[in-house]
């Protein structure tokens, strides 16, 4: 053969060359991921609700909007149940069982979650008046009409215990508010008529 027909050396790529300009270094990826997730925490998982838990009440305080605001409120907390008929929250002494131009005082009854069951409540003197109110905000409203319309009301001649039911509304306040008061002889004869919510349970 002359020169000319010899053809001229193959030149092969080095084995794997091509895998490897396409695909980045190891320790290069792992880098990449590195700077992406660092300084990145998971944020802690939210403790589910109880199933079938019962609301508990977390405060309890006087309703006096159209009077002095306070209503003997340092007695509110006596209102729960304890089985004690000495501790009891009281209204003021009235001369008229209506309150004349107050459209009632009571009791705001708020919870540690929506009320899902219902409440029971004795009122040991009589005649009595009372309506139930309940809101599902965070802050109870500070006035008889913020709270809209009433969902129930008890009224009879004898002291009794009413029950508030609250198993479809998801309450998170409600206001227990007298319109009418009985005699109480810890008054005076000026002014004979007193108020009285006591035993305050949640029905569970």
């Amino acid at each position: 053969l002359t020169p000319d027909d010899n053809p001229p050396p193959a030149t092969e790529a080095p084995a794997n060359s091509a895998a490897a300009a396409a695909e980045p270094a190891a320790g290069d990826a792992a880098t990449e991921t590195e700077a992406d997730t660092a300084g990145t925490e998971a944020a802690p998982a939210a403790e589910p609700e109880p199933v079938g838990a019962v609301a508990q009440v977390s405060s309890i305080a006087a309703f006096d909007p159209e009077g002095n605001f306070e209503e003997n409120g340092d007695l509110a907390e006596a209102a729960l149940a304890d089985a004690d008929p000495s501790t009891s929250w009281r209204t003021e002494c009235y001369s008229n069982q209506f309150m004349g131009a107050k459209r009632g005082v009571g009791l705001v009854v708020s919870f540690d979650r929506p009320l899902e069951q219902g409440i029971t409540f004795e009122i040991p003197s009589a005649p009595y008046q009372v309506q139930f109110f309940e809101w599902d905000g965070d802050t109870a409203p500070m006035t008889v009409d913020g709270w809209g319309e009433p969902i129930g009301r008890s009224f009879g001649p004898e002291p009794d215990t009413v029950t508030v039911d609250s198993s479809d509304l998801g309450a998170r306040h409600l206001l227990l508010l007298l319109n009418e008061l009985g005699p109480d002889d810890g008054c005076s004869a000026d002014n004979p008529f007193r108020g009285t919510i006591d035993e305050i349970t949640v029905l569970g």
